[in-house]
């Protein structure tokens, strides 16, 4: 009988980041068993249907939950920031909910490559720590939610928890046709370096951003830069470029329209310089080995930045002074800093396929005894 898995996760709301995560755990469960069915709970059934060659069905229908839940060989919470409560509260309940539910079903519940925290309410902490003891199986995606864990009670060995990788990093990069066809439709075809900046929404945003067009101001005047601001989920993103670019007084560009995780890699492929706020985008540029300069507003910004060898600033007193200095070192170094990136991904996208190949491991045995 064929595996049959459920994916909850932040999927069908057009965030660029999440819909690559996706795309990376079909591909990666798929490579291992082609056979395998699977359906995803979205915000947009018919959207993620046709994207990524699922079954997907509403995520907040709880009767069609249910009845594919009960069908179902396991419960697949992740990837992704999901088990917080900075965001909302309401989220970490969403996820938490229909974990429980699988419990209650008798489902195994595999979470996978998840970021872990910040947790700041001790409800959130509890909660947390209960459902999560009753799970099959734990993946993280870094060392921060590795030390969450720990801090929740949960080392050892029940559940198994894993240090594994974003899954988005086990994407390959795909060829440059695309993306360069995209900057010529944005009227970025020609001219001097390419230099992408991947705003987000979030509280020190307002003093952010006049560093931000400061610096873009810059390396357009010193290096004839091309400026693109990529916003990774609309219409979040959309008004935080708005809000650099109303400070800027060189000219820069924003990207519009939905567009598929392949399509933004080839992108950023292109560019010489990334500045992200948002982490998929620092993601993806180190996917395409593109040298790169974090934001760092949430801590899973430097904590990826450190694990693939990316200068990450804090947005607190943020100085112009401080970006360039690093924009420079990374404009300088590309050559050395494209290999290191090479080098260091390639020992991630092992990481990243871990969580499918764990999971998969533990559903074969399950069957077996």
């Amino acid at each position: 009988m064929n595996t049959r898995l459920v994916i909850s996760g932040y999927y069908g709301f057009g965030n660029a980041g999440d819909e690559a995560i996706l795309a990376s755990m079909v591909s990666s469960f798929r490579a291992l068993d082609p056979a395998v069915g699977i359906t995803v709970l979205s915000a947009n059934p018919a959207k993620t249907r046709a994207n990524h060659d699922v079954q997907a069905i509403g995520r907040t229908h709880l009767p069609r939950i249910a009845e594919a839940l009960l069908g179902a060989d396991a419960l697949i919470s992740g990837a992704g920031s999901l088990l917080q409560d900075v965001t909302s509260s309401r989220t970490l309940l969403y996820y938490l909910g229909i974990m429980a539910l699988a419990q209650r079903l008798g489902k195994p519940v595999v979470v996978y490559a998840n970021g872990i925290g910040p947790l700041r309410s001790r409800f959130g902490r509890r909660a947390v720590a209960r459902i999560l003891r009753r799970t099959a199986l734990i993946t993280v995606r870094d060392r921060q939610s590795l030390a969450e864990l720990q801090a929740l009670g949960l080392q050892g060995e029940r559940p198994p928890v894993v240090l594994g990788a974003d899954p988005a990093l086990a994407l390959m990069p795909p060829p440059p046709d695309r993306g360069r066809a995209i900057l010529a439709e944005a009227g970025l075809g020609d001219g001097g370096e390419l230099v992408i900046i991947a705003p987000r929404r979030f509280p020190g945003l307002a003093a952010v951003a006049p560093v931000l067009a400061a610096a873009a101001d810059y390396l357009v005047r010193t290096r004839k830069a091309r400026v693109l601001f990529l916003p990774m989920q609309s219409p979040e993103d959309d008004a935080a470029a708005a809000l650099i670019r109303g400070r800027m007084r060189e000219s820069a560009v924003t990207l519009h329209g939905e567009h598929y995780p392949g399509e933004l890699l080839s992108l950023v492929g292109e560019a010489s310089l990334l500045i992200g706020v948002r982490l998929h985008a620092l993601i993806f540029a180190a996917v395409m080995a593109v040298p790169a300069l974090g934001i760092a507003y949430d801590p899973k910004i430097p904590g990826f930045a450190e694990s693939v060898g990316l200068p990450a600033l804090g947005p607190h007193d943020l100085r112009v002074e401080d970006l360039l200095i690093q924009a420079d070192l990374l404009l300088r170094e590309a050559p050395k800093v494209r290999q290191d990136l090479q080098a260091r991904v390639e020992k991630l996208r092992q990481q990243a396929r871990l969580s499918a190949r764990l999971t998969m491991e533990y559903l074969d045995a399950r069957k077996e005894a």
